[in-house]
């Protein structure tokens, strides 16, 4: 009796070491079947959207490419699901349109989702779509957290918003997780003055009005 016992709980110790390596297995798979699909569901849609505005052209804006759109929205659904409505195809067009270059995309919706996309391209100025798009992805910002940062206007309120056209793309197009510069983080709303800048202001400028203050700060403290 004692040796069954001995032996039963020996089995469940073994299966519960291999359910739980097994389930790992399956668990993690299906985690990267999930990425993948997404992945690719993305770049379908973006090719999709490329596809009919190269075929279309400047007839998807009149109101005979609408009608267009309306059937060929119309018989997508009937065979694929709800998932290719007129409002869906229409943004995949949009979508195409404003990141039109397939390479850029796909690598962009490596950390970026089609939600953080359809978010992004209801921004029109081109400075601050990028600013939002390159803050979203250096500090993983999820569509919600997205949504609520253009709500605060965090944009117009960092110090970047201020600088030529020219810097605003150059300074942004650095953003990484691990290096921002401070003009996309500072708030102008009183940090201009306080650090005595006003108008354009080059990076080296901003540095050395910023270490100014902080040894103004510490020479206080002595």
């Amino acid at each position: 009796m004692a040796n069954e016992i001995v032996e039963t709980k020996a089995i469940e110790q073994v299966s519960d070491s291999l359910y739980k390596g097994v389930s790992d297995i399956i668990d993690n798979a299906r985690q990267e079947v999930v990425v993948y699909v997404n992945k690719h569901s993305d770049l379908m849609f973006w090719h999709i959207g490329h596809y009919i505005n190269e075929d279309m052209g400047y007839k998807q804006y009149s109101a005979y490419g609408s009608k267009i759109l309306a059937t060929l929205s119309q018989r997508l659904t009937a065979r694929y699901g709800k998932g290719y409505t007129y409002t869906a195809v229409t943004r995949m067009m949009k979508v195409a349109r404003f990141y039109s270059d397939e390479e850029m995309f796909a690598t962009l919706s490596q950390t970026l989702t089609w939600s953080h996309f359809l978010e992004l391209v209801t921004i029109e100025d081109n400075n601050k779509r990028l600013f939002y798009q390159q803050m979203g992805i250096a500090e993983h910002w999820s569509v919600r957290q997205l949504r609520d940062k253009q709500d605060e206007m965090a944009y117009e309120r960092s110090l970047i918003a201020v600088k030529p056209e020219d810097e605003i793309v150059k300074t942004l197009e650095k953003v990484t997780p691990t290096h921002m510069e401070p003009d996309v983080v500072l708030r102008n709303s009183y940090v201009l003055d306080f650090l005595g800048l006003n108008g354009y202001y080059s990076e080296e400028e901003l540095e050395d009005a910023i270490a100014k203050q902080l040894e103004a700060f510490i020479l206080e403290l002595e």
